[in-house]
């Protein structure tokens, strides 16, 4: 059975059961093979995606969450910071549409949001859903971790994060025929 999305929030189930190798499929607990397939958005002829609706209102906003950030955001920023991983420029606290997402890079299409746990809140979670939802429709895709599971397993967030780098290049081999300034 070959199951096919355009999100890659349950990626992490695959990679934390060791099938991490490009060259093997990424399976879950009950052996179910996983295929990740991204459409081009029609946004942009180059870049998966155009220029996203920039809220200036939040800038101000977005500064404070920056200088007051978790534990968990702090050490994720110190990998992902001046184009560690892999060449891609990451922002931080960055305003898209109305919301702030913890990290954001534009040329890979994706956020990452770090989850405290004032996210298990029955209230949050629903906000969260609406909020993600809204964001995918603009051609985003999501990772989300926990505050926990980066501080304790910073490992596995990153073999996530690259995982998701690959397959996005496997998909869109057009983004590394470009200078790496256009990763940035």
């Amino acid at each position: 059975m070959i199951l096919a999305s355009s999100r890659v929030y349950n990626l992490p189930i695959a990679l934390r059961e060791g099938f991490l190798d490009q060259n093997k499929p990424v399976i879950n607990r009950t052996g179910v093979r996983l295929l990740f397939i991204r459409e081009k958005s029609p946004f942009h002829p180059f870049f998966p995606l155009g220029n996203l609706p920039y809220n200036t209102k939040l800038k101000e906003f977005s500064r404070q969450l920056r200088n007051h950030s978790t534990l968990g955001e702090i050490l994720l920023w110190k990998k992902l910071r001046a184009g560690s991983m892999m060449f891609y420029q990451f922002n931080r606290q960055k305003p898209l549409d109305r919301y702030i997402v913890d990290f954001y890079c534009k040329p890979l299409t994706l956020v990452i949001e770090i989850d405290g746990s004032y996210h298990n809140h029955p209230e949050q979670r629903i906000k969260d859903k609406e909020r993600q939802q809204i964001l995918e429709s603009m051609g985003l895709n999501f990772l989300r971790f926990s505050e926990m599971q980066v501080r304790k397993d910073m490992e596995f967030v990153l073999k996530v994060i690259r995982a998701y780098i690959l397959d996005f290049e496997a998909t869109h081999p057009e983004i590394k025929e470009k200078p790496s300034r256009y990763r940035k």
